[in-house]
């Protein structure tokens, strides 16, 4: 028996003809594709969960402050959420200080502040450190290749 050309058909695609014997060829074809596809989603995500250099330098200058520092280590306690005048008071820091340094803190990406009544609470970020400073790892890691 011959083997006669067949039409494929896909949902919004066009219909392919497919002389014979090229069935395998077409199928190794779209295999590729798709691989190609998920490794090119791979890449995109990868390159989502990286922080720029510029995040990274952002959070360094940040936590290069004596004060900023001990305000991150203050945060650090697990589930803790402070306000300014406690801040203040722990690290014997005036009010204003302590709000400066927070505000600091907080458009680097390191502390998360939200109202309750008439406090500002603050708490550090902890996944989002990790992610800014994972570019540090990286450049301290020795290349696997």
């Amino acid at each position: 028996m011959p083997k006669t050309a067949r039409t494929e058909r896909r949902a919004g695609a066009p219909a392919i003809r497919i002389p014979p014997g090229r069935a395998g060829y077409l199928r190794t074809l779209r295999d590729g594709a798709a691989a190609l596809t998920r490794r090119r989603a791979y890449v995109e995500l990868i390159e989502a969960e990286r922080s720029s250099p510029q995040e990274v330098v952002r959070v360094l200058a940040a936590l290069s402050e004596f004060n900023r520092y001990r305000i991150v280590d203050l945060l650090s306690a697990d589930g803790v959420e402070l306000s300014c005048g406690a801040v203040g008071s722990a690290l014997g820091l005036s009010a204003s200080l302590v709000s400066h340094h927070l505000s600091v803190l907080e458009s680097a990406g390191v502390i998360d502040r939200r109202r309750n009544g008439l406090w500002t609470l603050n708490r550090l970020r902890r996944e989002e450190l990790s992610r800014r400073l994972a570019g540090l790892q990286r450049i301290l890691r020795p290349d696997p290749s």
